[in-house]
């Protein structure tokens, strides 16, 4: 009896923990963002313009699902600034890809504190 009590413990373990895994905190969300723009802009000078997308997209992704409590201002920017990002991607404008990785930054970190608050 105790044995089969441990194994249905033991199943309840490998089927839970996986779902908590699955989710990331707010900050390793930011991280990712932050990365996958960071490598977009490495693959935009090295002229990989459908890598750079690519990871333009996949932080415009993560961007929408993880950050739903922002205020819809702060998702409005976020949505301009990936929009933005996208264009100067397909420009092969490093610059302003750079100028506007940072204001992606600077608008999660303001929609951060206003969440917060």
């Amino acid at each position: 009896m105790i044995r089969r009590l441990m194994i249905l413990v033991v199943l309840c373990c490998f089927a839970v923990v996986p779902a908590f895994a699955q989710t990331e905190a707010p900050p390793q969300q930011a991280e990712a963002i932050r990365q996958a723009l960071f490598d977009a802009q490495i693959a935009l000078m090295e002229g990989e313009s459908a890598a750079a997308l690519e990871d333009v997209q996949q932080a415009a992704a993560t961007a929408e699902s993880a950050f739903g409590a922002f205020d819809a201002d702060t998702r409005t920017r976020l949505d301009e600034l990936f929009a933005q990002l996208e264009g100067a991607v397909e420009a092969g404008s490093a610059g302003e890809f750079a100028s506007l990785r940072s204001a992606v930054w600077t608008t999660l970190l303001q929609g951060a504190v206003a969440a917060a608050a």
